[in-house]
C-alpha cells in the first residue's frame, strides 16, 4: 500500500505543468476519494487529484497481481496539516504539512492501510518549473 502513496505523492502528480499538490494546498480541508468509484471527470486540481489517486491505486494493485475484483473498499484521504517551512526547487518556503491515508478491505475481510505525508508550499508559477514537456 505505501508504493500507493510514493506514486501519488511524487512529483510525477502533475497539474498544469506544476505539482499537484500546490494547487490544493491553499483551501484543503480534507479530500477523501473513492478509489474503486468511477474514474472522476472535471478540469479541477480536486478532479485531477481523485484521477492520479485512482490511476495509481489501480496501477499499483496489477503490479502486485492482485484482482480489483477482490477489493469491498477502498478510500484514500487528503489532509492539510500543521504549518511548517518547505524546501521547494531550492527555496524555502511556507508550506503545510499533507497527510495521505489509504484504508483498503479485501473480500476476505482483511483491512490494510498505509500513511505518507509530504511538505507543501502553495503554488507560485514565479518560483516554481514546469514539468518537462508541460506547456
Amino acid at each position: 500500500m505505501g508504493n500507493v502513496l510514493g506514486s501519488y505523492l511524487s512529483r510525477n502528480s502533475t497539474f498544469d505543468g506544476y505539482w499537484l499538490f500546490g494547487f490544493l494546498v491553499p483551501e484543503l480541508e480534507e479530500l477523501e476519494v473513492d478509489l474503486l468509484a468511477p474514474v472522476a471527470s472535471g478540469d479541477s486540481p480536486t478532479a485531477q487529484a481523485a484521477r492520479l489517486a485512482q490511476s495509481a491505486f489501480r496501477e499499483q494493485l496489477a503490479k502486485a497481481g492482485y484482482p480489483l475484483a477482490d477489493i469491498t473498499r477502498a478510500m484514500l484521504v487528503l489532509s492539510k496539516n500543521e504549518p511548517m517551512q518547505v524546501v521547494h526547487e531550492g527555496r524555502l518556503g511556507d508550506g503545510w504539512r499533507v497527510v495521505a491515508r489509504l484504508s483498503v478491505t479485501t473480500a476476505a475481510g482483511h483491512a490494510f492501510g498505509a500513511e505518507r505525508s509530504v511538505g507543501v508550499c502553495p503554488h507560485d508559477p514565479r518560483l516554481e518549473s514546469r514539468s518537462a514537456g508541460k506547456h
